[in-house]
């Protein structure tokens, strides 16, 4: 135990003091910069997107991709002073958030609900990689269903071939298909190949 006046005399022998802000000078900490920066990102990229009704889809952004959009967007920033490389851990971000965005929903520490990236479109990528799975399945008109994990390869695939940055998890992959698509869905896990086929 020690009190603050003592810790901050001692202190005093070996860092600037300022009087007036009773802070002391050119002292910083390993974390600080990183946070820092991650709230830059935060305020510049991210917009809190309120679910209004139960069939709204609700939007998240898993904690490591948050690690990774955050690492890409350093990287592209030319006249912003950032004061870090990027690179950033998934606790480090959780505890930022819960920091600093109190208000923001977050699962398991690792599923950051109800936000949307404007670096990264993941319900557009999913729509986009439709039409590429239309074309796969028009070359065999035979197949009437297609599991979700064909589908999940299919966007996979898609996304390499246009060579994304980004690519989404199955688990998102399923929720919006889900929610999107109910009614073409068939034991659980089937797409009626139809619907996407005339779609």
């Amino acid at each position: 135990m020690i009190y603050s006046n003592t810790l901050k005399n001692l202190l005093k022998e070996s860092f600037t003091y300022d009087e007036i802000t009773d802070s002391f000078i050119n002292i910083t900490s390993k974390y600080l910069p990183i946070e820092s920066d991650f709230i830059k990102f935060w305020e510049k990229t991210i917009n809190i997107d309120e679910v209004t009704t139960v069939n709204e889809f609700e939007e998240e952004i898993e904690v490591d991709e948050l690690c990774s959009l955050f690492k890409n967007w350093v990287k592209q920033q030319n006249g912003e002073v950032l004061l870090s490389n990027g690179n950033i851990s998934e606790e480090n971000v959780v505890k930022i958030l819960k920091h600093f965005f109190p208000n923001v929903e977050i699962i398991e520490d690792k599923y950051v609900l109800n936000i949307k990236c404007s670096i990264w479109n993941k319900t557009k990528d999913i729509i986009k990689s439709f039409e590429f799975i239309k074309n796969e399945l028009k070359q065999n008109e035979t197949i009437t269903l297609i599991s979700f994990d064909d589908a999940y390869n299919y966007y996979f695939k898609f996304c390499n071939s246009k060579s994304y940055k980004f690519i989404i998890s199955k688990r998102y992959f399923e929720k919006y298909l889900y929610n999107k698509i109910s009614e073409h869905i068939v034991y659980e896990k089937f797409i009626e190949t139809d619907w996407l086929i005339n779609s």
